[in-house]
């Protein structure tokens, strides 16, 4: 799920927001570490509220560099965010957006930790029969599921 955008700025920084519910949005910026390590972080990931300055910056997590493995060569970048406000640390990864508007900026998600891939043969076939896994629908049972987000 896309939780953010990262563009590059007319400094040449890369900066964005990300939201979730329980963060609401914040202001990020990638700051590029310098190390001879391999196996350092390529960013730390600085964080602020909007309304606040870039230099109130803190540093919320890293992300390292990680290559498909698919064979293509394609780079992502792969980490977490963390601050002790948060019940617990939040994975993200960021793509390259390829087509439309953002292109060439990067897409920030949240990252599960699961593999889409590693479905069982039994949740396979509980798809293909049109299964979900989420059970059934109580959309519509009672009033309150008519509500919009507007009201």
């Amino acid at each position: 799920m896309q939780i953010g955008i990262i563009r590059k700025n007319a400094r040449g920084l890369f900066v964005g927001a990300v939201s979730t519910l329980d963060l609401g949005t914040i202001n990020i910026g990638l700051n590029p570490v310098q190390s001879q390590n391999p196996e350092a972080p390529a960013y730390e990931v600085m964080g602020w509220r909007t309304g606040a300055s870039m230099v109130n910056a803190v540093k919320l997590g890293a992300v390292w560099e990680k290559t498909y493995r698919d064979g293509s060569g394609t780079v992502f970048l792969q980490g977490q965010l963390n601050d002790p406000s948060f019940a617990k640390p939040l994975r993200v990864a960021c793509f390259t957006i390829e087509s439309g508007e953002e292109k060439g900026n990067m897409s920030v998600v949240w990252d599960d930790g699961n593999r889409r891939n590693r479905q069982t043969s039994e949740t396979k076939e509980a798809a293909a029969d049109g299964d979900d896994g989420l059970g059934n629908s109580t959309a519509g049972n009672d009033q309150h599921s008519q509500h919009s987000f507007q009201e």
